[in-house]
């Protein structure tokens, strides 16, 4: 059996999923969007064509180059970082709730990869 293209997937999630089952709202999906649109711009970056990407080659190891990336290149807070890295867990549990799929990457991607922000004591 061929496997499909990430596209494929991230649309399912989006008209079937965020949309359809959740519910959710237009700014909402908006941010989602968003992350999917830097995660992509992240593939380009790194010479991955993502037409052509299949689900299996964003694995842990991308996914955590692509919150460094983030980071460091856009200057991201630590904040939306995590909220990128909710989305992306979001996108993924959806993913290996089909009974088709095997391997877990949100097992992998749930071990505490979520940084904490370092905050100074208000003044007084």
């Amino acid at each position: 059996m061929k496997t499909k293209p990430l596209s494929h997937y991230v649309q399912a999630y989006f008209l079937s999923y965020l949309i359809a089952q959740r519910g959710y709202g237009r700014n909402t999906v908006t941010s989602y969007r968003d992350t999917f649109k830097l995660l992509f711009t992240f593939l380009e970056e790194n010479k991955l064509s993502v037409s052509k990407l299949s689900i299996e080659n964003v694995d842990k190891k991308c996914v955590m180059e692509f919150l460094d990336w983030l980071e460091s290149r856009r200057k991201n807070a630590i904040s939306t970082r995590n909220l990128r890295l909710a989305h992306l867990k979001s996108f993924w549990g959806m993913y290996w709730q089909r009974p088709q799929n095997g391997q877990n990457i949100v097992a992998r991607l749930s071990k505490s990869h979520s940084k904490k922000q370092k905050r100074n004591p208000l003044p007084i």
